[in-house]
């Protein structure tokens, strides 16, 4: 929410899933699968 104007953040959370790794905590959201889903497989 810090390096987004406010509607485009709200845009990114409103489509993110829940993180549910063994480490997740509480309102973690899954950006990695957001991105992979927005710009693909990175090589890096």
């Amino acid at each position: 929410r810090r390096e987004l104007p406010p509607d485009q953040a709200e845009y990114c959370i409103a489509r993110m899933a829940p993180y549910q790794g063994p480490d997740a905590v509480p309102g973690a959201l899954d950006y990695k699968s957001f991105s992979t889903a927005l710009y693909g497989e990175s090589d890096l």
